[in-house]
């Protein structure tokens, strides 16, 4: 059994381009209350035309179903291995579209974050810090990009794309300290965020004579008793006119009927096709949501059903992305906040795991092609390449070209953009 963690597919002595063929032949300003740091970090953030794919798999997906198969092992399940289009390197065969893709991505195979509860540990990997169960002390990792990134680019710069029913995950403090200026903009159900259409029955003109009105209220107000919070609020009503005149962000009908049939019909389908529109039109960081993998119960038939909702959208979305030149510039993330247990229990069902799971990430700055870490033949232990949850924010912000150690500003204290941690360098590009 391989278990190396330093393989690469350039090492390996067989036609990558033979064994793509025979998977062809078979188918398919800081807002609020902040302040960056000094003027030299603001020079070395300034746009750079970088982007962020965020792909968040809520409740946490099992290694052992996608990106770290054991197969005929003790804990390793139903599901067969299948070749990858990276030479010797396989994955669960409930991924098949994504596994013709692979090439493109770096599997990491020794994640080990310790936290095992699903909020706090979901605040760790957003955000790159320890911060309890709801967050709010520090920005997530898209505000943050939104910022360091996302000056004089496409606004909104930070979406999230997510369904409805799942409220609770579309958090709205996670600018935190950032201000609303860098709070997240929340699509749901693969739809325009509310309320970006006014009514009807108000024209262009009562519009504007509405917009004047409260111009000349808070301008009034300011000049009594200006604060944060007054420059808070009118940062939110600037960044709602912003979003209005970029409505047709959201409109996808504005892309081909071959494009949606290839994406599919499913929701989480149409959200990859709007990812990848969003991404074209220079938004800054995506966050795409796809859930629940919190299988404490039949855990196998919940990985045959979201897998299948899963894998298609997203190989597709990886390949128009790489086929449209984006890849470069485009940083993917795909995630959750830990893994599944090693041993299944009396339900069917693998539970909460941090000590030793899989992701795969790709595109800027990221090698692309390689296996990073390893377990042990049971999958219980990290054997080599062992990897926190803070480095892995380490080698986000590297392969995006900014300083981890750089400081943002919480009023008067200067705050590194992650916890202590270092970057896995041998997979930068």
């Amino acid at each position: 059994m391989w278990k190396s963690s330093r393989y690469h597919a350039a090492e390996h002595q067989f036609s990558r381009r033979t064994f793509l063929g025979g998977l062809a032949a078979g188918g398919a300003g800081l807002g609020g209350l902040a302040g960056l740091s000094r003027r030299a970090a603001a020079e070395q953030i300034k746009s750079s035309g970088k982007r962020v794919l965020l792909l968040f798999q809520h409740g946490g997906l099992s290694q052992f179903e996608s990106w770290d198969p054991k197969p005929n092992t003790e804990f390793g399940g139903p599901f067969a291995a299948i070749p990858t289009s990276i030479p010797g390197v396989a994955v669960s065969e409930l991924l098949p579209y994504t596994a013709r893709q692979l090439h493109h991505l770096t599997i990491l195979r020794g994640l080990s974050t310790e936290d095992t509860l699903h909020d706090s540990a979901r605040v760790r990997m957003i955000t790159g810090r320890s911060q309890g169960f709801v967050g709010g002390q520090y920005p997530s990792f898209g505000a943050v990009c939104g910022k360091l990134l996302g000056a004089g680019r496409t606004q909104p710069a930070y979406v999230k794309l997510t369904g409805r029913d799942n409220w609770h995950l579309a958090s709205l403090v996670d600018a935190a300290f950032l201000g609303p200026e860098c709070a997240p903009v929340v699509a749901f159900d693969e739809s325009a965020p509310d309320h970006l259409v006014p009514p009807a029955e108000l024209d262009a003109a009562r519009l504007a004579r509405l917009d004047s009105l409260r111009n000349q209220a808070n301008a009034r107000f300011e000049r009594q008793r200006k604060s944060d919070e007054t420059a808070a609020y009118q940062s939110s009503f600037d960044k709602a006119r912003q979003l209005m005149r970029q409505k047709d962000l959201f409109n996808l009908s504005r892309e081909s009927a071959a494009d949606h049939a290839r994406y599919g019909s499913e929701p989480f389908g149409q959200r990859c096709l709007l990812a990848r529109r969003l991404l074209e039109h220079d938004c800054t960081f995506v966050k795409l949501n796809h859930l629940n993998y919190d299988a404490h119960f039949e855990n196998f038939d919940n990985h045959l059903r979201l897998l299948g909702e899963f894998d298609r959208p997203f190989a597709t979305l990886l390949e128009d992305l790489d086929h449209r030149g984006m890849l470069d510039t485009t940083l993917v993330i795909v995630m959750g906040e830990f893994g599944r247990t090693p041993k299944v229990n009396s339900s069917i069902g693998r539970d909460h795991w941090a000590k030793s799971w899989s992701m795969v990430l790709g595109g800027c700055g990221i090698k692309p092609g390689m296996v990073w870490g390893g377990t042990n033949a049971t999958g219980t232990e990290v054997v080599d390449g062992q990897v926190t949850a803070f480095d892995l924010f380490h080698t986000f912000y590297r392969a995006l070209g900014l300083d981890p150690n750089t400081h943002i500003y919480n009023g008067d204290q200067p705050l590194t953009l992650t916890e202590s941690g270092k970057p896995i360098t041998e997979i930068l590009a």
